[in-house]
């Protein structure tokens, strides 16, 4: 028999991003046969945004994210240039397009550089953020922004029109991220989850926040896992989101009695998730997590 082969699909469960469903690892499946995860190859078409503005001098950087916007009618790419002529050196600058290949870089009249207005910064001297639309905000706080500085810590920037963005006074973390923040809304979870760069025993790593507000202040102290109501295969709530390597090395796990729900070994394979609610899953001694349920 030939193997058959999974292709990945779209979809649009968060705000301001696509995921891909069928982008997974074998860790989080329990078994394949005669069936193999295959990834179309990528093809290269043509440059889409070249460095060729004066406050891009240094070039572009790899942080950046892009979407529809249907508020605006148009594709909406928000990208960081480098110019060293004015410190820091770099900023949030804005290209826009109608069908997602050919860009442009619009004068916006948000933020002044070198004397002028006549540019497509809308935030200057942030970096370490992503831009999205927030379908749980006022009109005048639409376009969410959270980015990551040295001096100011990580603070929410919000606009009315992704164009002129106002900074919170609120400290959102004292946390620096040294990288770009991935923040989106789930849907389904009704949560906003936000990855920021951290350091663990030592080494860089990509944390895990979740929040109910893009403006709510961070709880770094026990990381949060939401799952939705119903049944749940323990194994596979420790792979996906403990950091185990596989259901089998869960299963194993459990049963040498290294899991625990609030301080309690457990044994059973499956619960319903009502019984993991507001309680702190650990496996081993340094991965946990707090449980909380959707809905």
């Amino acid at each position: 028999m030939d193997r058959l082969k999974v292709a990945t699909v779209w979809l649009g469960g968060c705000a301001g991003c696509h995921m891909s469903f069928l982008d997974l690892d074998e860790f989080l499946l329990d078994s394949v046969e005669n069936a193999e995860l295959a990834v179309n190859p990528p093809r290269f078409d043509a440059l889409v945004l070249i460095a060729d503005k004066p406050w891009e001098k240094g070039g572009i950087t790899s942080y950046g994210n892009a979407f529809w916007d249907s508020i605006a009618g148009e594709y909406r790419l928000y990208y960081v240039p480098v110019s060293w002529d004015a410190a820091p050196g770099f900023c949030l600058a804005l290209a826009t397009s109608k069908d997602g290949v050919n860009w442009d870089k619009p004068d916006l009249g948000a933020v002044e550089w070198q004397g002028s207005k006549d540019n497509n910064i809308v935030v200057w001297a942030q970096r370490e953020g992503t831009v999205l639309i927030d379908p749980n905000a006022s009109p005048e706080r639409r376009y969410a922004y959270l980015s990551s500085e040295v001096g100011l810590r990580t603070r929410l920037f919000t606009s009315p029109d992704g164009i002129h963005f106002t900074m919170d006074e609120k400290v959102i973390s004292e946390h620096h991220s040294d990288s770009q923040i991935s923040s989106f809304w789930d849907g389904e979870l009704q949560r906003y989850l936000h990855y920021p760069r951290q350091v663990h025993e030592g080494a860089r790593a990509v944390g895990f926040i979740v929040t109910q507000a893009m403006d709510e202040a961070w709880q770094q102290d026990v990381p949060v896992v939401i799952i939705p109501s119903g049944p749940v295969h323990l194994p596979a709530l420790l792979a996906e989101h403990l950091g185990i390597a596989s259901r089998g090395e869960a299963r194993r796990l459990i049963r040498q009695g290294g899991v625990t729900i609030d301080g309690e070994r457990i044994v059973d394979l499956d619960v319903d998730a009502q019984a993991l609610a507001d309680k702190v899953v650990r496996a081993g001694k340094r991965r946990f997590a707090r449980i909380e349920v959707a809905g």
